[in-house]
C-alpha cells in the first residue's frame, strides 16, 4: 500500500485498485471493499480517495455504465487473476500432461 501511496501524492491522482487478492488485513470480506480504516488512512495520509474492486465486480460497474456486454474473453482474462480458477487449470495441464 505503501507505493500506492506514494504514487497518488505524486500524481495528485485518486486511485482504483483492482485486485482479486483477499488480504484480510485490507478487504472486508463481506462486502469486498477496502477496510474503512485504511481508506480514512489513505485519505488522510494524501488528501485523495482510494477505491478497491475485485475485478468482477469493476467489470459488472462499467459495463453497466458504458453499456458493453461481458464477451468471454473478458470473462477469461477474470478468471486468469482468480486463484481457485488457476489451480485448477495447473492440475488439467498436469493431469494432460502426466506429470507428477
Amino acid at each position: 500500500m505503501v507505493s500506492i501511496y506514494k504514487q497518488s501524492k505524486e500524481n495528485s491522482k485518486n486511485i482504483i485498485l483492482i485486485s482479486n487478492d483477499e488480504k484480510n488485513d485490507w478487504r472486508d470480506k463481506t462486502t469486498n471493499k477496502l477496510l474503512a480504516d485504511l481508506e480514512k488512512e489513505f485519505t488522510k495520509e494524501t488528501n485523495l480517495k482510494i477505491e478497491c474492486y475485485i475485478s468482477s465486480k469493476f467489470f459488472g460497474y462499467i459495463s453497466e455504465i458504458f453499456k458493453i456486454q461481458k464477451s468471454e474473453h473478458i470473462t477469461h482474462m477474470i478468471n486468469l487473476t482468480n486463484e481457485n480458477y488457476c489451480k485448477r487449470i495447473l492440475i488439467e495441464c498436469m493431469n494432460l500432461f502426466k506429470i507428477k
